[in-house]
């Protein structure tokens, strides 16, 4: 349609059997016939034993990543480069990652090739959406960082100690967030968490009002910590801004981390009208 065109930048995910899975804008079932003819020329490529990576048609870039059982294709004309769309597309290959894990994805189409994908992420197509808005809107995904709440030394070094009162058991991470920016995180010496993977986590918390309701635990894939399996996120708004988020390897510890998440809340709140307690809030 018009109003289709008149998006500068499109991204679209399909299954390699050239089935839609997921369009950033319109209705994903109406674009078929276009999927079908992507799918041709991956596969026109690929029958010659070569790999399509981008093409250039006018003021339009095609770029393609290739990640079986899914293609994943950025349409741009913002004079973005072929390495950032294509960063850009492995963000959202991993934001599909997280909801699936990479095991379950190539079970799946394994067991069925014509498999429609769209029934498996129904509800989380909003993650999407957010996400692929965060690459205009935040620049840290390009340098493959992440933004930080602007505090003092101290202030930072103070809300640092307050989570690391009371470890519970099996927890691997566990943050502070507000106004969407890190302010602090704990982790394992030999566990660091990728900026790719806390960008993930900060989509979800940011793409969807869910979490802002109630306490929350919900499995969650990190690709770049292990791409195969799930991890167990409890999440919980003790603020209209700010979160407390805590990742742990058991998927039976929700009880242990909203009992912890209590008492980090009456420490903070002990501190009275401190700056911490004033710039958090």
């Amino acid at each position: 349609s018009t109003n289709w065109l008149q998006h500068k930048k499109h991204f679209i995910i399909l299954s390699s059997a050239g089935k839609p899975i997921w369009s950033r804008y319109g209705d994903e079932s109406r674009i078929s016939s276009f999927t079908g003819v992507i799918q041709a020329i991956i596969s026109f490529f690929q029958d010659s034993d070569d790999t399509i990576k981008s093409i250039n048609a006018g003021d339009y870039k095609f770029v393609f990543l290739l990640k079986e059982p899914l293609y994943f294709v950025a349409i741009s004309k913002t004079g973005e480069s072929d390495t950032q769309l294509k960063d850009q597309l492995v963000y959202l290959h991993n934001q599909i990652l997280s909801v699936l894990t990479s095991s379950q994805l190539t079970r799946i189409f394994e067991q069925r090739v014509n498999f429609d994908l769209r029934r498996l992420l129904g509800g989380t197509e909003v993650f999407l959406d957010s996400l692929s808005t965060s690459f205009n809107n935040d620049h840290s995904f390009m340098f493959g960082a992440l933004q930080v709440l602007r505090l003092g030394r101290s202030t930072r070094e103070l809300a640092g100690q307050i989570l690391s009162k009371g470890m519970a058991k099996d927890l691997l991470y566990a943050m502070v967030i507000a106004k969407d920016k890190l302010v602090t995180l704990l982790r394992p010496r030999k566990h660091s968490l990728h900026p790719s993977d806390l960008h993930l986590l900060f989509n979800m918390l940011t793409g969807s009002t869910t979490f802002h309701t109630a306490e929350s635990w919900t499995p969650l894939c990190l690709p770049k910590f292990n791409s195969k399996g799930f991890l167990h996120a409890y999440i919980c708004y003790i603020d209209t801004s700010v979160s407390v988020v805590m990742i742990s390897t058991s998927k039976d510890t929700f009880f242990e981390l909203s009992a912890w998440k209590e008492k980090l809340v009456k420490v903070i709140q002990a501190y009275g009208t401190t700056h911490l307690q004033t710039l958090l809030y």
